[in-house]
This record gives C-alpha cells, structure tokens and sequence, in this order.
C-alpha cells in the first residue's frame, strides 16, 4: 500500500561502485601499541583514514589524547602493521584534569586525491587533521553540550562529494552559533566563512532547527543531495539541500504529524538510508496514532509515500543490496522482525520470521556486507548473529560445534570476511566467518601462541581511499589477558587471516 503524500524538487544518481582489494600476509592477534605502560589505555574511537589509525587512549598519566599511527613506509603501504613506529598524540583531550570527549570521527573519501579526517570535541567545535599536531585545524567552534533549548546534541558528521571540478570532499554536520542556534553547516575541510558556513538559517532565531541524521544521496558529478531530518514552520519534518546553499534547501515533504508539537515528537521522522536512489524512513501521519508507517521519498519523481498502514514502526534501518532497505518491523501476524522495503516496487514487508508464533526476535543493527545482509536477532538465547540468504531463510551464525553464539558487535572488512565479538559458553571472544562461503560455522581468532583472543572491543576495518574495504585485517581494543601478552593492559591490537 502506498499513500501519496508531497511534491518537491528534482535530482538524478549515478551509483559509484569502488573496487576492492585484499591483503595476502597473516597476522596473529597481537598488540601494537603501549600507550600506558602502567595500566589500559581504553583505545576507542578506532578509525583508518589515508594509511594512518586514528584513535583514542589514556597514558599512564591519566591524559587522554586523539593518537595517529602510520601503516605506510615511504609511498608504499607495508603488510607488516608495527613497524617499529610509536603512535604520535595529535591532541590532549585532558587539561587540569578534565577531560573532553571526543567523537564523531569521520573520514571523507576523494577520487585519486588524498582524504580527509574529521571528528568533534565536545564543548569545543568540529575539527580537521592530516595526522599531526600541526594539522589539526578547528573548522567551527561551538558547544555541542549546552543550547538554548536546555539539551545537547550530535553534530552528526557525515562526508559528501560537494560536486567540483577538484573532486572536492566535504563534510555537512550540525553547528551552532549564538545568533542562529543549531543549524546544518558544510565544509570543504578549510576554517573560514567561505569554507564552513552554514547551509540555512531553517529556523530562525537563537533556538535554530536541530537538524539530525544526514544522508547523501550520489547525484553524479552534480552535488550529493543531503537529506535530513530539522525542525521548521511545520515541526520536525524531511529536508534537502541540493548544493549546500540556502537557495536550494528546503523542506520536501510532510511526513509527520502537524496538529501539535507534542503529536510531532511522536511521529517525527528517523532512520535516513538508501534503497536504490531513494530515501526509505519512518514517519507518521495518521491523525488518530502515533504509529510510524514505512515510508520512501522518490528522489527522481520528488514524492513521498506511505509503504505501510498497520503501525509497522520500523527502526534500525540499513541499505541493502539494489533497490532494497532492510529494518526492525512489527506485523499483528510474526511479531517484530526483520523487514524489507523495495523502491523497486514500492512496497514493505517481513522478511524472516525468526521466532514463530507471533514472537519478536527484536532485531537490530542491520548492515550490508558485500552483497550479504547481516543482523542481530534474539531468538529466546540472546542475540545471535544472522545472514539473509532467501526469503524466511535466514543463517544464524554458530561455532564449528554447531554451539550457540550470543553476539555483542560485529563487523565487515571486505567482502569476504566478517569479524564479530561472541560467546559460546565460555566467554566473549573475537570470532571470523569466511562471507564468500555457505558455511555459517565461525572460527575463533587467536594469537601467535595459540591463544583465543577474550574481551576484544571497537572492532574497526581498514579501508582504502575511495572508501573500499581492501584487506582482511580487523583493528580492536583488547587486555589480552590469557594469552601470552598478559600484563599489558588494555591496548589496541590487530589480526588479519
């Protein structure tokens, strides 16, 4: 069921798929950095841009900084993830014994052009860093923890192609001034009014519009349109900027209640990814409840449609492979479960019903691996890790004796390998599955001495400079206890099959 719901502007897409490559040496799980020498330095924030690690740790005298680690040696990339080279603080987030949180750390991909890093301080702005102290530049200074609406917010970063002859990267995210409150700014990685600035004044005054959850839409060599979610003359309701320019942003559909604020909170929209070319959502409109409907935004026709009517409230919401998005939904009949929405065909519906009988598997963090979906499902044990295989016939990931595996996170590095953090009755550890197999048996990942690898954390990829996934190699933060690197606290470690 579709229900027409507004007409807006116009846009094209022209899907870029990059290529992949995969890395050949084995490395055992092992640590490779000692960044307090007197406890755990916590690494978190595990994030790989241009041949460079980024994270963030705790010394041994209680400071906590944003650390850089180079992989590469000379123009080459080297194998090999030590190299005898200790990570370089690039910033002290602690000052007279306070310390800052950072996060929102981002990369921002160029074609054949070097890229970009980004993160944000909380209570201090948006900044940018080539990985070093000298680089590191602030974009915008704001405070994202106090407004004058009384609550914090996320400046949400995300990298978009701003549509130069320069192949330009940029990033959109929401800042704050005193004048105009919270509002969606860009930026082409350079401070200055010229370079960051904001994208429109939504709602103007000194509250401003708390624009939340952007998402690129590929336009080709024109613009990514962005779309998101801020509050303006009709509530929180769906908006785009076509070019980053106030002219060319606007609201494009209502798709949430306008009868009262307090109907609009209800029913305002989340959730932002692609199915194709479009937007699929939620949102909800229905005067008599505060249920959310599925819902797509046609970016080529510029209409908005309700896919669902029977209170589906979808969350958890992920792109998956050609025209389809995959969610968190519930049905009268199965219960909460997994869902799919085509753009395709414009419709939604369950797609595996884990829990029989009405049940709810309640799933959730839903992610597209090659060409595979994955997510989290309970299935009355606690969560186990599930691959989409055909309609109703999902994979539930087990151990290679067929054992349970209740699953915390989980992650893709390319296309052939996920890593995931599990226990199967003895524990959490780090776990692999091979992705270009059938087989859903996981083996356990264990360092040079043989030893599996217990309580591994902020599972991060490597990642290539057009955004690809090239090597097998997982990142993570671990103690290392029971293995032959005991003693070292908790640092960040690496494995790669």
């Amino acid at each position: 069921m579709k229900t027409r719901l507004a007409l807006a502007l116009t846009g094209s897409i022209l899907a870029l798929l990059a290529p992949a490559y995969a890395g050949t040496k084995t490395i055992p799980a092992q640590p490779v950095t000692d960044i307090n020498t007197a406890g755990d330095a916590h690494p978190a924030n595990i994030t790989f841009s241009n041949y460079k690690l980024y994270f963030t740790a705790t010394d041994k005298g209680g400071n906590t900084g944003i650390y850089v680690k180079s992989l590469t040696k000379g123009n080459l990339h080297v194998a090999d993830p030590v190299l005898n080279r200790k990570p370089g603080r690039i910033r002290n987030l602690t000052k007279k014994g306070v310390t800052k949180v950072a996060d929102n750390f981002v990369r921002a991909f160029d074609v054949n052009v070097a890229d970009k890093m980004f993160f944000h301080v909380q209570g201090e702005g948006v900044y940018t860093t080539k990985g070093s102290a000298m680089s590191t530049i602030r974009l915008l200074k704001f405070d994202s923890l106090h407004t004058t609406e009384g609550f914090p917010f996320d400046p949400g970063i995300k990298p978009y192609y701003m549509g130069d002859d320069k192949h330009t990267m940029g990033i959109v995210f929401a800042g704050k001034t005193a004048k105009q409150g919270v509002e969606p700014f860009v930026s082409n990685g350079k401070p200055g009014a010229k370079n960051t600035h904001i994208v429109r004044d939504i709602n103007p005054g000194v509250n401003g519009s708390f624009p939340y959850e952007f998402l690129a839409r590929p336009s080709g060599t024109a613009p990514d349109q962005i779309f998101f979610g801020a509050y303006g003359a009709n509530f929180y309701q769906l908006y785009r900027t076509l070019d980053g320019t106030s002219a060319n942003t606007a609201e494009v559909a209502l798709v949430s209640r306008t009868d009262s604020g307090n109907a609009n909170l209800n029913t305002f929209p989340f959730g932002f990814v692609l199915a194709g070319s479009d937007v699929v959502f939620a949102a909800g409109g229905n005067l008599n409840n505060f249920n959310r409907e599925v819902t797509l935004y046609d970016t080529n026709n510029n209409l908005a449609y309700y896919l669902t009517s029977t209170g589906v409230n979808p969350s958890s919401f992920s792109s998956g492979t050609g025209s389809l998005a995959y969610f968190a939904g519930t049905d009268p009949t199965y219960g909460n479960e997994p869902f799919t929405a085509s753009s395709f065909s414009q419709t939604a519906g369950y797609r595996a019903d884990i829990v029989a009988n009405g049940g709810s598997s309640l799933p959730k963090d839903f992610k597209l691996i090659g060409s595979e979906v994955y997510w989290l499902a309970n299935n009355g044990t606690g969560y186990h890790l599930y691959r989409d295989v055909s309609f109703d016939s999902p994979q539930k990931i087990v151990s290679i004796t067929n054992a349970d595996i209740v699953v915390t996170e989980y992650i893709g590095v390319s296309e052939s390998t996920v890593y995931f953090v599990g226990d199967d009755g003895s524990g959490p550890t780090l776990w692999q599955i091979d992705n270009t197999v059938a087989t859903v048996q996981a083996t356990q990942v264990k360092t040079g001495q043989g030893f599996v690898v217990k309580n591994p954390s902020h599972l991060a990829e490597v990642v290539n400079l057009t955004g690809a996934t090239f090597i097998n190699r997982v990142y993570f933060s671990c103690s290392g206890i029971g293995t032959e690197h005991e003693g070292k606290g908790e640092e960040l470690w690496v494995f790669q099959p």
